[in-house]
């Protein structure tokens, strides 16, 4: 599994992933130029992009994940009840709420979603398994 950061900080958070058959990333704070700009430096192809994971509401966390959503007509997996329409316009290209607690399975990689305590309705993290590799993230 490879992955980079591609920032983290007040002004913007996201992360990504790439694993031999898929590539998603988690969160993203940014705007989809400076998003690509930053995942191309690091040597990544956004339109191999499959996923969205999404930790929490804040703005440095979501504020590109929409327009990132639709524009590459990828899902965003989010906690199961989590209401996002005070936080987007118009909604993500599709919304699939996951249930704290529960391991899921996507093409080549699992992942385990867990709650965090954090002061976002519905918080996050997940562990993502690969090949005998585990990451986890939690904000």
């Amino acid at each position: 599994m490879r992955y980079a950061v591609i920032g983290s900080g007040s002004c913007g958070n996201s992360y990504i992933f790439k694993t031999a058959r898929s590539c998603f990333v988690v969160d993203n704070g940014y705007s989809f130029s400076e998003f690509r700009r930053r995942a191309e430096a690091f040597g990544f192809d956004i339109h191999d992009i499959k996923f969205i994971f999404l930790t929490h509401v804040h703005r440095d966390h979501i504020a590109g994940v929409e327009t990132l959503s639709k524009k590459l007509e990828i899902p965003v997996f989010t906690a199961e009840n989590l209401d996002v329409s005070q936080w987007v316009t118009k909604g993500f290209f599709k919304q699939i709420g996951i249930i704290p607690g529960q391991d899921y399975s996507l093409d080549d990689f699992s992942f385990t979603v867990f709650p965090t305590f954090h002061d976002a309705p519905d918080s996050v993290g997940y562990s993502f398994c690969q090949g005998g590799e585990r990451v986890t993230i939690i904000t």
